[in-house]
C-alpha cells in the first residue's frame, strides 16, 4: 500500500501495487480516496507527477498508470526523503507519496504552519520525525549530539534534537530553513539573489491566523 497527499485540496488515496516484477508490469489500483471532490484519475496523476523524479520500481508502476490516463502535468520541487517518500509540487499543488503511517492527516500547529506557509507563498512539507532518528543523538560523552552523526536527513535529526527539550503540552512546528536560506543562483519570483529570508513569511501569516482566531 501507498499514499499519496495532494496537500492544496486535502486529497489522499491509497494504492494497491499488485506483480511487482517491474514497472511496467505491475498492477495499480486505487483503492480509496478521501478529499473534496477529488477522483481516483486525479490522485492517481498528482502521484505520478510527483513520483516521476523517483528510479524506485514501485514509483516506475505509479508513474507508468498514470500515463496511461494522460500527461501528468508541470512537477517541479522533487525532494527524496530517504524512508518517508517523495515530494513535489504537480500543477502548483503540493504532492507528497509516503508511507502509509505518514498519512495521517494534519492538525494543530502542524496544519496552521502549513496553511500560512501556503497562503504567503512559501513551500513547506510536514515531515515526521521517525523514532530511529533519536540513534543520531546519542554520544558517549555527552547527553545529546546536537549535530547528528550524520549529514543526511538534517532536518528530521535537527527536529528530534528540539523536541527534547519541548514540554508536554507546548505547541511547537520546526521549521529548518538551512538550505533555502541563501540564494546563490539567479533571482526568481519573489527570492531575490543572496539571503532570502526564508519562513519570514510564513512566520507573519501564522501570526495574523493566530490573531484572527483570539488564540494570541
Amino acid at each position: 500500500m501507498v499514499n499519496v497527499l495532494g496537500a492544496g485540496r486535502a486529497a489522499a488515496a491509497s494504492f494497491l501495487l499488485l506483480g511487482l516484477a517491474g514497472p511496467a508490469a505491475a498492477a495499480l489500483r486505487v483503492v480509496a480516496t478521501t478529499g473534496d471532490g477529488v477522483t481516483q484519475a486525479e490522485v492517481l496523476r498528482l502521484a505520478g507527477g510527483a513520483e516521476s523524479g523517483s528510479e524506485h520500481p514501485i514509483a516506475g508502476a505509479i508513474v507508468a498508470a498514470a500515463s496511461a490516463s494522460g500527461p501528468l502535468g508541470e512537477v517541479d520541487g522533487f525532494a527524496n526523503v530517504p524512508g518517508e517518500g517523495v515530494f513535489a509540487r504537480v500543477d502548483g499543488e503540493r504532492v507528497g507519496v509516503v508511507r502509509p503511517d505518514a498519512a495521517a492527516p494534519l492538525s494543530g500547529v502542524l496544519a496552521g504552519a502549513v496553511d500560512a506557509a501556503e497562503a504567503s507563498g512559501e513551500q513547506f512539507w510536514h515531515l515526521p520525525i521517525p523514532e530511529d532518528v533519536r540513534e543520531n543523538l546519542k554520544s558517549e560523552v555527552a547527553d545529546l549530539l546536537s549535530s547528528g552523526k550524520t549529514r543526511y536527513g538534517g532536518a528530521l535529526t535537527a527536529a528530534a534534537f528540539l523536541r527534547e527539550f519541548v514540554v508536554d503540552g507546548l505547541r511547537w512546528a520546526h521549521l529548518d530553513i538551512a538550505g533555502p536560506a541563501f540564494n546563490e543562483a539567479a533571482p526568481h519570483g519573489y527570492t531575490p539573489k543572496g539571503g532570502t529570508g526564508v519562513a519570514v513569511r510564513t512566520l507573519v501569516q501564522i501570526v495574523r491566523d493566530l490573531a484572527d482566531s483570539n488564540s494570541l
